[in-house]
């Protein structure tokens, strides 16, 4: 089990990420718990599982494995996809940190998604959305708490997406995330579930 939620290796958990401001369910799956350590806990989401998109109305039925780690108090989740065995990439997710529900691992998603594909070679994406909704987040999630509020991304998520972000990769929040996280190479090998 670990420390920080009651959870056993073959328990079915679900995951929910919602959007802000409006507190609705942005997508959600059904996973298996395969690994339990007191750093997290990693779920599976297998080969013909079904991820929901509920915002863009639309169901997506896997055709590999999506290993996806939680850990307590991080602004980031994510793991590889692998098919047969081989790493496809490793898919990162920039979020508030993960509150066990009993049943559910519960999130709001902040927009940022990082890429790393099997060479190493990673990309952010949605960028754009994240910087069009910043001013709407709540000081503590990295906004100015209200219209014109032009807040920033907490240091915590910030340094998950730098942790992830491509050397040179354009600054957000005025920072260059790619000096912030020095050899990005190493930095998406070290955060894949080993």
């Amino acid at each position: 089990m670990s420390p920080a939620w009651p959870l056993r290796p073959g328990q079915k958990v679900r995951v929910e990420f919602y959007k802000y401001p409006e507190e609705a369910l942005h997508y959600f799956w059904e996973a298996e718990v395969v690994e339990v350590r007191p750093e997290g806990v990693l779920t599976l989401l297998p080969q013909g599982g079904v991820f929901h998109h509920v915002g863009k109305g639309r169901s997506l039925v896997l055709d590999h494995d999506a290993y996806v780690a939680f850990f307590p108090g991080a602004w980031y989740s994510g793991g590889p996809d692998v098919r047969e065995g081989r790493v496809l990439e490793y898919y990162w997710n920039v979020q508030t940190p993960a509150l066990w529900t009993g049943d559910a691992f519960r999130q709001y998603d902040l927009e940022l998604d990082v890429k790393c594909r099997a060479d190493h070679t990673c990309e952010v994406f949605d960028r754009e959305e994240f910087l069009a909704k910043r001013s709407l987040y709540p000081k503590g999630l990295g906004g100015g708490g209200g219209a014109g509020g032009g807040g920033r991304l907490p240091p915590h998520a910030r340094g998950a997406l730098a942790r992830f972000a491509p050397r040179g990769a354009p600054a957000l929040d005025g920072a260059d995330l790619g000096e912030e996280v020095g050899d990005w190479r190493g930095g998406c090998l070290e955060a894949s579930w080993a």
